[in-house]
């Protein structure tokens, strides 16, 4: 599991840009899972497929 901050240089917020990649279709397809975790955290899955950020290397 890659566990990543929601990068600055995408310049906006989550729900930005959601709302953004929102066509009809992506939507139902892809899009962001959050869900707890057993030691108090969270974990989130963001679908990158068919976005700009399809083909960034997020790994530090």
């Amino acid at each position: 599991m890659l566990s990543v901050c929601f990068p600055r240089f995408v310049g906006t917020t989550p729900e930005k840009w959601y709302a953004e990649n929102c066509d009809g279709d992506w939507e139902h397809c892809y899009g962001i899972r959050v869900s707890t975790i057993d030691n108090l955290g969270w974990a989130i899955d963001i679908q990158l497929e068919g976005t700009y950020l399809e083909d960034m290397d997020f790994r530090h």
